[in-house]
């Protein structure tokens, strides 16, 4: 193989697992505004702030049908703040809440319905800022649906792309 071809594949290999590699990465982008804008959560633990300018924020999450889905939200209440937390299914339809306004908040609800589950935390009380600690357990739906088959498609573009590549190079140099 000639150095000039090699250099391009080595350019066009790295090239293509760099992009692979950021459409593979989950956003994290912060807390929406609505519904559309939605943060995608997985399972887990994370340190959001809900700032002073924002009254609510929202999230989404993956579920299966007959999974029980359990979301935890503890925030400093000695501030004068208080949260409600609200899940809404795929339709937008409310079908749990805790407005209770003390931390912790908790909500665990059996999915009905497959797709996103929406989590709306609402400001009930306070101004400022409000760092929160969202928990996420039971949600066994991907991140992002699909996401797993664009991985395995992107995958397999990749490596006929190189295949193809390596091949007409070898019929140059034989003919």
């Amino acid at each position: 193989m000639k150095k000039g071809v090699k250099r391009n594949l080595i350019l066009t290999s790295t090239f293509c697992f760099l992009m692979a590699l950021i459409i593979l990465l989950p956003p994290a982008i912060g807390y929406g505004s609505s519904f559309a804008t939605a943060e995608a959560l997985q399972n887990g633990t994370r340190t959001r702030t809900l700032y002073s300018t924002d009254d609510n924020a929202y999230y989404k999450v993956n579920c299966k049908a007959g999974d029980t889905l359990d979301v935890w939200v503890t925030f400093n209440e000695g501030l004068g703040d208080s949260l409600e937390l609200y899940i809404y299914d795929p339709s937008y339809v409310e079908f749990s809440s805790d407005i209770g306004g003390t931390s912790p908040i908790y909500l665990s609800n059996t999915i009905t319905t497959a797709g996103f589950q929406y989590l709306n935390i609402s400001r009930s009380a306070g101004t400022g800022d409000l760092s929160m600690t969202i928990t996420i357990n039971g949600a066994t739906g991907d991140s992002i649906p699909g996401f797993g088959i664009l991985a395995a498609v992107l995958g397999l573009i990749f490596s006929i792309g190189i295949i193809a590549i390596l091949f007409r190079n070898r019929l140059r140099i034989n003919l």
